[in-house]
């Protein structure tokens, strides 16, 4: 991997980790400012309002890195104003069914259930749709290139505004509501949306708007980008899924033990993260260059830099292993547990580095059929496991499951370029 390479996957690195420190000392700050009962309803809405956003504009994001990122520079600004104005179309249409659907909470008997009202749920709703729309034009700057900018837009702006709107409003208030901070949150979002969206696109979204012609974003696109929403959901489905069936089984105490060893596993997929945002435009550009023996040394070189950090991290987890758990009141025989869903974690990691890549390579849809396949697997499995064994046993279905998946994904990328070899 070259120098500059590395300088740029290190600066992803430490703005995604400075993003998440800010998100952490948001979290830490509405406990401590807000009543119980208002942390815990924000809470919900700000989590709410996260898988939203990523809900609302379903598969754009990849479709406009590598839109973007293949096209020449000359043509990138003609190419992202469509996708920008179709994701808006997109967002908009799912924006007025959650309202539409929000409705229920008009009944009091709902609304007193869920402890929400219409108003916080339309505040949550907004905002998340803000996001959205903010996001898909940030991917811009990532195809672009302009990794620094976009990471900061995607990761840091929104939580940044929050927090200092909350420690504000505990200078100047005595008591602070979670009407109060949606209210904070939702106008973090506007900034972001007028700042990355209005400035750039603001005119050309204003007549798209108001002629209502179409965004020109070509069909085949729109499919793509439907596929890839659902590739999202079946990368998670596992995880989702054991969350639910877990504590069915083996008890609150279990249950904790497993939550615990999820968090601490994603401590894995750090770098993952910073690799795939760093270089998911260039995988979209050497793939439309038809450099595609470039592309998998590249990807060669993440795997081996995602497979020694992550060995690292490993080892530093086994050795405090006794600390780490004592600290998080687990007892000491979960130990496994652990370790087993942090070698899974690394499974994840590279098979989510060579889903980037088919992504950008544009195949999608043998991506998603084999998400689904082996999420589905792997979701009978993990229940048949948990009827029968024990939760040591059940957690290896997770290293079995995204190595698996990892091993596929793989071997289809070594055939395209196999492919384009012997085409030549």
């Amino acid at each position: 991997m070259k120098i500059r390479h590395l300088m740029a996957v290190l600066r992803t690195l430490v703005l995604r980790g400075l993003g998440s420190g800010v998100a952490v000392l948001f979290t830490v700050l509405v406990s401590r400012y807000l009543a119980t009962a208002d942390a815990a309803l924000f809470f919900i809405l700000f989590n709410a309002s996260v898988i939203a956003a990523v809900c609302f504009r379903w598969g754009m994001d990849e479709v406009v890195i590598r839109q973007v990122a293949s096209a020449d520079v000359g043509e990138r600004e003609r190419i992202a104003v469509p996708l920008v104005i179709h994701t808006h179309r997109r967002v908009l249409c799912w924006t007025v069914i959650a309202l539409l659907v929000g409705v229920v909470l008009w009944v009091p008997s709902v609304a007193r259930r869920f402890d929400l009202s219409y108003f916080d749920f339309v505040l949550m709703v907004v905002a998340s749709s803000l996001i959205a729309c903010a996001s898909s034009a940030a991917r811009v700057l990532q195809g672009e290139g302009r990794i620094d900018s976009a990471t900061f837009y995607l990761n840091i702006c929104v939580p940044a505004l929050a927090l200092v709107a909350l420690v504000f409003l505990s200078k100047t208030i005595s008591e602070i509501s979670a009407r109060q901070l949606m209210w904070c949150y939702l106008f973090a979002a506007a900034l972001m949306y007028s700042r990355v969206v209005l400035l750039r696109y603001g005119g050309d979204l204003l007549r798209s708007l108001s002629s209502r012609r179409q965004s020109g974003m070509a069909a085949s696109e729109v499919a793509a980008a439907n596929r890839l929403g659902a590739v999202v959901l079946a990368q998670q489905a596992l995880g989702w899924s054991a969350v639910a069936i877990v504590p069915g089984f083996y008890g609150d105490a279990s249950y904790s033990a497993f939550v615990v060893s999820q968090k601490l596993a994603t401590l894995i997929s750090l770098l993952m993260l910073a690799i795939n945002f760093t270089f998911s435009s260039r995988f979209a550009a050497l793939h439309a260059q038809e450099r595609l023996a470039e592309l998998w040394n590249l990807v060669r070189l993440s795997v081996v830099a995602i497979a020694l950090a992550s060995l690292f991290i490993l080892a530093g987890t086994w050795l405090f292993i006794g600390e780490i758990l004592d600290y998080a009141h687990v007892p000491l025989d979960y130990g496994n547990v652990v370790i087993i869903m942090m070698i899974g974690q690394i499974g994840f990691s590279i098979a989510a580095l060579f889903a980037l890549v088919l992504s950008m390579c544009r195949m999608e849809v043998f991506l998603l059929r084999a998400q689904l396949t082996i999420g589905m697997l792997s979701i009978a499995a993990l229940l048949i496991v948990c009827i029968y064994s024990s939760l040591n046993a059940a957690v290896l279905v997770f290293p079995v499951s995204y190595f698996a998946l990892a091993w596929i994904l793989c071997a289809r990328i070594r055939t395209l370029i196999h492919e384009q070899r012997a085409t030549r």
